[in-house]
């Protein structure tokens, strides 16, 4: 990548920091927000379900306008927006406040990441995305390795709110950073209907991939550390220090995955790390995730596997925009990586029940059925390649 190709990818990178950041933490903020707010534990999953509904519904509704807006603008507004709603969450005093905020999250998260991978799409050259977006979606892992473990030192000092409000603040510090980073678009022709988005076939197989790989792993995300913490004995003073290193984990495996992708092609790397993510978690079922020691090797090998995955499916999915039209695919697929996502939450929620005993029931069976889900890709991936080539 020349000079203007990393800072761009540095500054998408960024977004995805903030954006994964005020998500992610949700998750290992589980006890903490059970305990305080006297939750049931099977309510984390709605937290994130509604979170990716609305951030659904957002993609949806502004795949055409995001091609007409300006990036600046819109971008700006929706990092704003966010940071708004995780002030909201930090102020909770029941799950209703805190399940509204979520969906307020989600209006302006979904957009927000949508826009700086569009970013992306239009301003490096194809045979070096891989690499591009080794840098840009290590973001996430940097919010993962750096981001969370501070947040939860912060919660552990001055208590989960003080969390939420420091997040809110990276997100507004971030914003006027981002901004002046990314280039000035160049003009094209409005992007078509969404009608028209969807009609063709290899968004909406891209669709599909992206709806798989995202329900497969929010089937049993959403409620794993509190399972770790609550049932397998996990002690919160070293939940951080497990997000550590399963991020570290995933930050290398992009960074390698990059390379490969740029060698290889998205499809065979994709495939490969979903072959990986089924026999972490087929391995954690036989484990049971006893002794935690195993936690600490089964973690971030799905971490690993996981980031892996991401940016082979990236790099095939920024090959579909055509020009002026990436504003307008990324929303879509970012309406359906949430929709899935979402869909996965709700079914975590159903699925997953608190017996008498206090502990969490059908644990096994979600790490099951996530397992299955993610052997359906390989075969749908050399499918993708093929249209991308026509």
């Amino acid at each position: 990548m020349n000079p203007a190709e990393r800072r761009l990818a540095l500054a998408v990178g960024l977004v995805q920091a903030v954006v994964a950041a005020e998500f992610v933490v949700i998750a290992p903020l589980g006890p903490w927000l059970v305990e305080a707010l006297a939750l049931p534990p099977s309510l984390m999953g709605l937290a994130n379900g509604v979170y990716m509904a609305a951030a659904f519904v957002a993609g949806l509704a502004l795949a055409a306008p995001l091609g007409r807006i300006g990036r600046r603008l819109a971008l700006g507004g929706a990092l704003v927006g966010l940071a708004a709603a995780t002030v909201l969450g930090g102020l909770a005093e029941d799950g209703t406040t805190l399940i509204l905020s979520r969906v307020l999250a989600g209006l302006c998260g979904g957009p927000a990441a949508a826009l700086s991978l569009a970013a992306l799409s239009n301003g490096i050259a194809a045979e070096r995305r891989g690499r591009a977006l080794a840098l840009a979606l290590g973001g996430i892992s940097v919010a993962t390795v750096i981001g969370v473990p501070l947040l939860l030192e912060l919660a552990e000092a001055g208590g989960w709110r003080l969390a939420f409000l420091a997040c809110a603040g990276l997100a507004l510090a971030a914003t006027g950073l981002i901004l002046p980073a990314l280039p000035r678009p160049v003009p094209t022709d409005p992007p078509p209907p969404l009608r028209a988005l969807l009609a063709r076939p290899g968004l909406r197989l891209a669709i599909l991939l992206q709806a798989i790989a995202l329900f497969q792993m929010f089937l049993v995300l959403p409620i794993l550390v509190v399972w770790f913490a609550d049932d397998l004995g996990l002690p919160r003073d070293r939940i951080g220090l497990l997000y550590l290193i399963a991020g570290l984990a995933g930050f290398a495996a992009m960074q390698l995955a990059g390379r490969l992708v740029d060698r290889w092609g998205g499809g065979r790397v994709a495939a490969a790390a979903s072959v990986g993510l089924t026999l972490a978690l087929g391995l954690m079922i036989a484990d049971g995730g006893e002794p935690v020691a195993s936690l600490f090797l089964l973690t971030p090998a799905m971490s690993a596997a996981n980031a892996v995955r991401m940016i082979g499916l990236n790099a095939l999915f920024l090959r579909l925009p055509r020009p002026g039209e990436q504003a307008a695919v990324m929303a879509v697929l970012s309406a359906a990586q949430h929709a899935a996502a979402g869909l996965g939450g709700f079914a975590c929620t159903a699925l997953i029940t608190t017996g008498a005993d206090g502990r969490l029931a059908r644990m096994p069976l979600a790490l099951g059925l996530a397992a299955l889900a993610g052997l359906a890709l390989p075969p749908l991936l050399p499918r993708l390649e093929r249209r991308l080539e026509r």
